[in-house]
């Protein structure tokens, strides 16, 4: 039921990919990312909104890779057994047991995620038809539906992303202090703060175009960042990381060329190449680079732990929803990028059914 509904949704997206009024043509003076909203696409939200709360809040346990652990936890919430979680994770239990009910668990979490998400990409992105699907093929799966308490937090820090594209950090930082309220990895954010969003000089796209080498020459030297940063408070969480994966219950590495992580790869240095031509139409960019430089830094210079490693990267990378569409500006006619980024939406939804299995419906 979840695979065939996505899958119809995304190839009904990929029709409206193509009659989407492109956003591209905007007052390049204007700063408002808010303006020119069209009908038709609100609707395809409104109604993707619909549809994936109903997925998501009513799921068959079981269906994913995580409700069954979420399920425990509900039960051995407030005994001797039960996990350090979040406050938000005990005051939504505490709401899911007055309705006697675990599955109302699941539909709060879905009702605080994926409307926030849906609105925040809508109002953050220039091609809204392909950040939907883009969205629906892999961070809804991944995130929405499988690891719900991180779905909160990157909604609120998707939200907050338009406050620091206006230069209101202290408003960010309020905002992304409320997302580590529903997951503790939302601290990574905070530092965002501090990142420029004025168009970047020389020195600066060289800086960006030279630190992920470095960290991929590093993995190549061996050197463990793991052991090298000062973890203070998150030590204790990194030794039992680390205590899984001697155990075997982690994986004990990545594999830091698989296909995902070279297209991230290969879009990164495509737009940061062609920052110039793209920072015309899409001034939020540069903003985007630096984030997309700290996702990819994470996951290559963390690889060692590998749980850790795709955790702090994941946090950043939901700015390949808005990021990844800005690759129509590079290509002309439109409809080209438009087809090869619409292609590596169902390539990417069709891994991660089969090889990650994200749902298990089939299998």
């Amino acid at each position: 039921m979840i695979t065939i509904s996505l899958a119809i949704f995304l190839l009904l997206t990929a029709a409206f990919v193509f009659l989407e009024r492109e956003r591209e043509v905007i007052d390049p003076s204007s700063q408002s990312l808010s303006s020119g909203h069209n009908q038709m696409e609100m609707l395809v939200y409104v109604v993707f909104v619909v549809i994936a709360v109903m997925l998501v809040g009513f799921r068959t346990p079981g269906v994913d890779a995580d409700s069954l652990q979420y399920i425990g936890v509900y039960y051995t919430m407030g005994s001797d057994k039960s996990e350090l979680m979040e406050p938000s994770f005990a005051l939504i239990c505490s709401i899911a047991k007055f309705f006697d009910d675990v599955q109302v668990l699941f539909l709060v979490y879905a009702l605080l995620a994926i409307p926030l998400k849906a609105y925040s990409i809508f109002r953050l992105s220039h091609f809204k038809m392909l950040s939907l699907m883009i969205w629906v093929a892999h961070f809804f799966l991944l995130q929405d539906m499988t690891q719900i308490r991180v779905a909160v937090a990157t909604a609120i820090f998707l939200y907050a992303l338009f406050d620091l594209i206006e230069g209101k950090k202290k408003k960010y930082l309020l905002l992304c202090l409320v997302a580590v309220f529903f997951h503790y990895s939302a601290l990574v954010l905070l530092p965002l703060a501090f990142l420029g969003v004025k168009k970047m000089n020389v020195l600066w796209r060289v800086f960006l175009i030279a630190v992920p080498l470095v960290f991929y020459a590093m993995y190549f030297k061996g050197v463990n960042l793991v052991q090298l940063l000062p973890l203070g408070a998150f030590q204790e969480k990194v030794d039992a990381y680390e205590n899984l994966r001697d155990k075997g219950l982690a994986g004990d590495e990545i594999n830091i060329f698989n296909m995902l992580a070279m297209f991230r790869l290969l879009v990164y240095y495509t737009l940061l190449f062609m920052y110039d031509v793209v920072y015309e139409r899409c001034k939020e960019v540069t903003l985007y680079l630096k984030i997309y430089c700290v996702s990819i830094c994470c996951y290559v210079g963390l690889s060692f732990l590998p749980a850790l490693a795709i955790r702090g990267s994941e946090v950043f990378a939901v700015i390949d929803v808005v990021a990844i569409p800005c690759m129509v500006y590079l290509v002309k006619p439109s409809w080209l990028m438009k087809t090869v980024l619409s292609v590596f939406a169902f390539g990417l939804f069709i891994m991660n059914i089969v090889l990650s299995r994200y749902v298990r419906e089939f299998v």
